[in-house]
């Protein structure tokens, strides 16, 4: 059975460790309170924070400031040799919540793309992607209504209660260029 290892994170020595199984701690330490009084505070897992894109991040501390920092990027930091600098760190499973050393792998940014795609991890256009303000149809309708009628894009992006930009990139085919037009 594997053992969890724990490794000191660079620049947070005498304050956080890093876990081969992907988890963040805080160490024990000797502090004082606000009123002067010296207490020890016992080492705890951290909490791993959700992200809008999917990752977890943890809070690490530090100077009367807080930074946050992507977990599996710790773990691959800590554990993973990247002896020809790449800069992304990969989910070979394609889970983002598995953050355990032996799931992770250091890639360039075309490494990644490519695993994406040849495991089915990247099709996510369009009304399938989780951040989506519309549906295909929706976006058809724009363009149709641009098309066809006389109102301006800053009209229908309020409207439609959205930015000119995005209204825009839809118009312009900036955005959601899977979609054919329609004739």
């Amino acid at each position: 059975m594997n053992t969890e290892t724990w490794v000191d994170i660079t620049k947070y020595e005498s304050l956080y460790a890093v876990s081969n199984f992907g988890r963040v701690k805080s160490k024990a330490r000797n502090l004082i309170n606000t009123r002067g009084i010296p207490y020890n505070r016992p080492s705890k897992i951290n909490k791993a924070l959700p992200t809008s894109r999917g990752y977890v991040r943890a809070a690490l501390y530090k100077d009367g400031k807080t930074k946050y920092y992507s977990i599996h990027r710790l773990v691959a930091q800590a554990f993973i040799p990247n002896s020809h600098n790449k800069e992304e760190v990969n989910h070979k499973d394609g889970n983002k919540l598995n953050n355990c050393v032996t799931n992770l792998e250091w890639n360039t940014r075309g490494e990644n793309e490519r695993h994406a795609r040849a495991n089915g991890f990247k099709n996510m256009v369009g009304e399938n992607h989780p951040n989506s303000l519309f549906t295909n149809n929706q976006v058809k309708s724009i363009r149709n209504v641009k098309k066809y009628t006389d109102l301006t894009v800053p009209q229908i992006a309020h409207l439609l209660d959205r930015s000119k930009h995005t209204i825009s990139s839809i118009i312009a085919r900036r955005g959601w260029t899977h979609l054919e037009d329609e004739r």
